[in-house]
């Protein structure tokens, strides 16, 4: 009975918000921040492979545990720190009362499992080592019915309960080691070996999830039905709409001959001759082995209920994943999935803001790739040409929606700039003669607004190559004479990235190391009057969540300066975000900086030339002294060392300074120190003349 009341409270307290869909403005994070997030990782880490080693273990296994968990654990550390994963919001809280109650009675493994979202439009879920579920927004945004969403639910319980990723691993590690058959196997039959061993994983994940689900009320049809929607997750959340309204997308040109009837069986054709080949090299069994399996275990069930929380919370939650699928394809450069998927939430919610915003930014940024990137390919299969769209063409379709969502809603900073900048990019264009465009340019010409004078990314800095000594500091004296000063800066995730060839990025290290780096940084800064607002992992407490959202949204932003978006000159979609953060911080300063050190491996020759000469030293008087600089040499690494440093300015839309440099010396913090004292003191102006 308590179990009841409680949901009910959750379902009356959610519903009040089920209604303001209008004033969606994306995913976030809601607080207090999980431990997966804030917690030092390489503590965490020791907790859990403690708890995974068991009496008799042999040496092979507790080593394969130690650096499954490890590895595990900084996997799932990134993932949740990259934005990609929404935590504590409605979502996130409808999944894990989800969650709760398929684990009715079971308070202490309900209570070790937690659910989070991806923002993601792959079909997909999936279980991690530590009790953490993942469901993507492309899976709950093609679910019809909450069981079926219980069900998914129940088989990734299912592999943290029989713990088959860390079973997997060590399995794997056994079979490469010491399982002189497998080694026989050629390349591919260890392939098939391994695919067929998670093969055998899934199955047993899919019965024992039976075992959760049909000891609940839900529909015992749902695990059929579940399978059913993945078999065609290949194919839009809707398929009943075969054409694009033209009215959609303009009202003042002639776009027919851009629109195109879409065959979703071709689609599935084109899908279904891969899975024949997939299938054999999968780590899931085939769909319709798992289709007949699910009907076959039907009749375990008695339940025959779609919902038991909320379908109106489940509707809700569909919606939003739906409208952030569109950001999320957007954001790969999928536009006909994009523009389809508008259309689509267009007919279900018509004239909401947020959708029409991600409507204005896709023909805007195809406009901008389109010129800045000719010989880029856009898909066309779902409607839309756009590839043989002209540039004009795709400028003006992205100026009327723009300026109609204006006249609709109002300017928002982003609407703005992107008027102003199609101003721009339109101001030096031409319609010849008499086009499908023609009442489109005519309505531009008419309506158009001064040009926004957008300035251009400097491009003087030292970023792509190492410079020589003189290069560099000719490089760096000319930003010193040519660049503002600057007080203020907001510091995004400085790390000290340690790495070797054989085995990659040393984690632990590279953890504790950037713990140091950060007291190098303000130690620095405090030199130099320089203020830092660090917007990093290493100084959030569970408390921290605005700070946490803001600092996706600046690593958001230098990635969008470093890679095309910047290249093709494009407005920062989060824009209206980024100048909330910048005008409270006041400063428009935003820096990114790394170390990163690769271990010099010593070859056998070098320990043994080190070797032999520890042993002539010993003939000589000095052998006191050469001694110990020769065994250092043979037991101390040595590294190859660089700097990265780069400084953006939101306001001016520009990177105004960066520097890659190599230190000669061995990685150590007093070298580290000196070259931070160095780029502080250009940002400040406080370089004492010679």
């Amino acid at each position: 009975m308590r179990v009841i009341i409680i949901y009910i409270i959750l379902v009356i307290f959610n519903s009040e918000s089920f209604s303001q869909i209008s004033k969606f403005n994306g995913l976030y994070c809601k607080g207090p921040i999980p431990r997966q997030v804030v917690s030092p990782v390489y503590i965490e880490s020791d907790k859990n492979i403690e708890k995974e080693i068991k009496e008799g273990d042999k040496q092979s296994n507790i080593k394969s545990k130690t650096k499954f968990v490890l590895s595990s654990s900084y996997f799932i550390n990134e993932l949740m720190s990259s934005g990609k994963v929404v935590f504590n919001d409605t979502i996130s809280q409808y999944l894990n009362q989800i969650k709760n109650l398929l684990l009715t009675g079971e308070k202490e493994l309900s209570d070790n499992i937690q659910v989070f979202l991806i923002k993601s439009p792959v079909v997909n879920a999936f279980a991690a080592h530590g009790g953490n579920v993942f469901v993507t927004t492309g899976l709950l945004s093609r679910l019809n019915t909450e069981a079926e969403l219980a069900y998914i639910l129940s088989h990734e319980i299912s592999h943290i309960i029989k713990k088959h990723s860390l079973n997997a691993y060590i399995e794997k590690s056994r079979l490469f080691k010491n399982d002189h058959q497998f080694k026989k196997l050629s390349d591919i039959e260890k392939v098939k070996t391994i695919c067929d061993m998670s093969k055998e994983n899934e199955k047993e994940a899919d019965v024992t999830a039976y075992t959760f689900f049909h000891k609940t009320l839900y529909n015992k049809n749902a695990p059929y039905s579940s399978f059913e929607i993945l078999k065609k997750s290949v194919l839009p959340f809707d398929t009943t709409v075969v054409m694009i309204d033209s009215n959609f997308i303009t009202k003042k040109a002639r776009i027919n001959n851009y629109l195109n009837k879409i065959d979703f069986s071709s689609i599935e054709q084109a899908n279904n001759k891969k899975d024949s080949i997939r299938n054999v090299f999968s780590s899931h069994p085939g769909i319709e082995e798992r289709i007949a399996t699910a009907l076959q275990m039907t009749d375990l069930g008695k339940g025959e209920k779609d919902f038991l929380i909320s379908a109106e919370w489940f509707s809700y939650c569909k919606q939003l994943a739906r409208i952030d699928n569109v950001e999320q394809l957007i954001n790969s450069k999928l536009y006909d999935h994009a523009l389809y998927y508008i259309y689509l939430l267009d007919n279900e919610i018509p004239n909401n803001e947020y959708i029409n915003t991600l409507k204005i930014r896709l023909f805007y940024e195809v406009s901008k790739i389109k010129k800045y990137e000719q010989d880029f390919e856009i898909e066309c299969n779902l409607g839309f040409d756009f590839q043989s769209i002209s540039v004009l063409g795709s400028l003006l379709l992205a100026y009327e929606i723009c300026y109609q969502n204006t006249l609709q809603f109002g300017e928002s900073i982003y609407s703005s700039l992107v008027l102003n900048d199609i101003n721009s990019e339109l101001s030096g264009m031409k319609i010849d003669s008499e086009t499908e465009f023609s009442e489109l340019y005519d309505f531009y010409l008419k309506n158009k607004s001064s040009v926004y004078n957008k300035s251009t990314p400097k491009k003087d800095f030292a970023l792509d190559s190492l410079l020589t000594r003189k290069e560099r500091i000719e490089h760096l004296e000319n930003y010193y004479r040519s660049s503002d000063r600057y007080n203020k800066i907001l510091l995004v995730d400085p790390s000290w990235n340690f790495f070797d060839t054989r085995n990659g990025l040393n984690q632990v290290t590279s953890e504790k190391r950037t713990i140091k780096f950060n007291d190098v940084l303000f130690d620095n800064a405090r030199k130099t009057k320089l203020d830092i607002k660090l917007y990093a992992i290493s100084s959030l407490d569970s408390s921290d969540i605005k700070k946490f959202n803001n600092r996706i949204i600046l690593l958001e932003y230098v990635n969008f300066c470093l890679a095309k978006g910047n290249a093709y000159n494009m407005i920062f979609p989060q824009i209206d975000k980024l100048q909330e953060i910048t005008t409270k911080e006041e400063t428009s300063i935003i820096a990114l900086t790394s170390i990163n050190s690769l271990l010099i491996s010593k070859s056998k020759f070098s320990y043994a030339f080190l070797g032999i000469a520890s042993a002539l030293s010993m003939l000589t008087p000095m052998y006191s002294l050469v001694l110990p600089y020769s065994v250092s040499n043979l037991l101390i690494n040595s590294y190859i060392t660089f700097t990265y440093f780069i400084v953006f300015d939101t306001k001016n839309e520009s990177i105004e300074f960066a520097d890659l440099n190599l230190i000669k010396q061995n990685s150590n913090l007093m070298s580290v120190n000196s070259y931070y004292f160095e780029y502080f003191e250009l940002l400040t102006k406080s370089k004492k003349k010679n």
